[in-house]
């Protein structure tokens, strides 16, 4: 049994990104739960997703997986 979890608010302080507030709740404190949920049920494996939000601003929209990280998040 596995659990996957994609959080769902986009960083704030990106254009289209939510209060810190709503970042807290919705991506951190939920995985946070869900962990613990999955502690408690026994589950072997989560899976998390990232964003592409851990890179940064990015000049033309695009970037390599390999490129550095440079979070403007929280």
């Amino acid at each position: 049994m596995s659990c996957f979890i994609w959080p769902g608010c986009p960083a704030s302080g990106r254009p289209g990104g939510v209060a810190f507030p709503d970042y807290l709740a919705c991506n951190v404190l939920a995985t946070q739960r869900l962990m613990a949920e999955c502690d408690r049920q026994h589950v072997p494996r989560l899976v998390l997703a990232s964003s592409s939000s851990v890179y940064g601003e990015v000049g033309d929209g695009l970037c390599r997986e390999d490129a550095p990280a440079r979070p403007i998040s929280p």
